[in-house]
């Protein structure tokens, strides 16, 4: 009895321990049984990923070397070269029919049928206004409008279609650079100021076949030679308007820097307003008899204007007709003292007060080196020219050589427009 309870005790631990050990073995298998054994795909809805999992960012592809820009629509780039191998930078309208286009090499060329009615180009914030060198103007174009190329300081010159018939106030109105210009046959009205400003323009050319301008010396007048229409503002040195004009344009000789010396012939009757305006470098002036009036600002801004000569006739002076010509030192008068104090002078015109009038004087033509002479008021008097003597004394108003009452009361009668007289 005993021997088979000890056998059985012996078989029980004995299979405990086996039972231990193969727990023992059985463990590591389904450890590496775990690792090895694929995870078993699970069919459920995609987790959401909270803000504590870092997002994964993906890394991009490497960029290819040297990749080649596309042009911005509209730009240089964008256009195909012109025959001369420039390309458009710009382009647009400017009249029913008609288109400009302006190209890389400054020129502008103005292309369809009708007329202009803008000028885009010549905005005062135009970024391409200063790049404009030359001008063309097509043949079917009718008309150049208002200041339609003002200020274009870099355009040098301008080939106008032969079928514009007019060209507006102040059209290339401060071309700086300009230097070449030809009105074409058709062409039948100018506006004032049209080439003021053009310090380069030394000659105004004209088709032979207009019917209503003609150039001669490079001077722009009508067709039948009675007004000098414009003047070139670079032609230098002294000028004689030519016998037979009987009026000058406004604005005409304005700004013409090159200008020394002025003869108007007999036959003009008005001196326009700012006919002469800015002339900073206009030095002597010579006035005919037959003018009856001077006109507003007609010499204002001669800077440089020392003697002028003003005929007897004259009897009214405009306002500001020699505003800022200081440096008038010498006035030559054909008439007598009384004369010139019956002319009606309005404001503006003090350089006339301070200079030396010398009365009954001849005009003499400023190539001379001769003083003008005096001539008696009775022209059968006979009696010897006086010597005019050009010394100016301060205060002496009315260039008798003495300071006198008689300078006061001058003074006194321009400035308040009153015959004054002391007793």
């Amino acid at each position: 009895m005993k021997f088979y309870r000890v056998f059985s005790i012996l078989l029980i631990l004995a299979f405990c321990l086996s039972l231990s050990c193969a727990a023992l073995a059985s463990g590591e298998t389904a450890e590496e049984a775990i690792m090895e054994e694929p995870m078993e795909e699970v069919d459920a809805a995609p987790i959401a990923v909270t803000a504590e999992e870092p997002e994964v960012i993906p890394v991009p592809e490497a960029v290819p070397e040297a990749a080649e820009e596309k042009p911005i629509e509209g730009t240089t780039e964008d256009a195909a070269p012109t025959p001369d191998g420039s390309s458009i930078v710009d382009s647009g309208t400017c009249g029913d029919g008609l288109t400009w286009e302006l190209g890389s090499n400054g020129l502008l060329n103005i292309t369809g049928t009708g007329r202009m009615t803008s000028s885009p180009w010549s905005e005062w914030d135009y970024q391409y206004k200063k790049t404009i060198t030359k001008v063309t103007i097509g043949d079917e174009v009718l008309n150049i409008p208002e200041s339609a190329f003002a200020s274009c300081e870099n355009l040098v010159s301008v080939a106008i279609g032969n079928n514009v018939k007019s060209i507006g106030v102040g059209a290339f109105f401060r071309c700086e650079g300009l230097n070449v210009i030809v009105i074409p046959d058709n062409v039948t009205s100018i506006g004032t100021e049209a080439f003021s400003g053009c310090t380069s323009l030394e000659s105004i050319s004209v088709s032979s076949e207009n019917k209503m301008f003609a150039s001669v010396d490079g001077v722009l007048f009508n067709k039948n030679m009675t007004k000098l229409c414009a003047y070139p503002g670079g032609k230098a040195g002294a000028y004689s308007i030519p016998a037979g004009i009987t009026s000058i344009e406004s604005l005409a000789f304005s700004n013409c820097i090159s200008l020394t010396d002025i003869t108007i012939p007999a036959g003009v009757r008005n001196i326009s307003e700012y006919v002469f305006y800015d002339c900073t470098n206009l030095t002597t002036v010579i006035i005919p008899d037959g003018v009856t009036s001077i006109s507003y600002a007609a010499f204002s801004g001669c800077s440089s204007l020392t003697s002028i000569t003003i005929p007897k006739s004259v009897t009214q002076i405009s306002y500001d007709a020699f505003d800022d010509c200081w440096a008038i030192n010498n006035i030559y008068y054909t008439g007598s003292e009384e004369q010139w104090d019956l002319i009606d002078f309005s404001t503006g015109n003090e350089p006339l007060i301070t200079a030396t009038i010398h009365f009954n004087t001849t005009p003499v033509p400023p190539t001379t080196d001769t003083e003008p002479t005096t001539q008696p008021d009775d022209p059968t008097e006979q009696s010897q020219p006086t010597p005019v003597t050009d010394t100016h004394i301060p205060g002496d108003v009315n260039g008798d050589g003495v300071i006198n009452v008689g300078d006061l009361i001058r003074l006194m009668r321009y400035l308040t427009g009153v015959d004054v007289e002391l007793h």
